[in-house]
């Protein structure tokens, strides 16, 4: 039987992870008129504030498409605070205001 290096699987675990340690990825995916009104402020507006590798996929209305499906219409790429803004078609006052991300379309 092989002798097991405990000291080499330590350190090859911990080089692995130093390179991801603050390389993590949250993903907020789906959020629909409902959830965003009870995450909503009184003004009916949803910040959501993000890191580096953060995703946000949201049903996005397809600019190229004669049929206006999806959820969220992106009405600006930066308001004066650097915040995309997205509107419900559903309810065209709830807003979601988003800082610095990568957003996806979900279809």
């Amino acid at each position: 039987m092989d002798d097991i290096n405990i000291a080499q699987i330590l350190e090859n675990a911990i080089n692995q992870n130093d390179t991801n340690l603050f390389k993590t990825e949250h993903i907020l995916s789906g959020i629909d008129t409902s959830q965003a009104l009870v995450l909503a402020d009184n003004d009916k507006t949803l910040k959501i504030y993000t890191q580096d590798n953060d995703v946000l996929n949201l049903d996005l209305v397809q600019s190229d498409s004669s049929l206006e499906k999806g959820e969220w219409k992106q009405v600006s790429s930066n308001n004066e605070e650097n915040f995309a803004t997205y509107v419900s078609t559903v309810d065209n006052e709830l807003k979601i205001l988003v800082d610095e991300t990568k957003v996806e379309s979900l279809v």
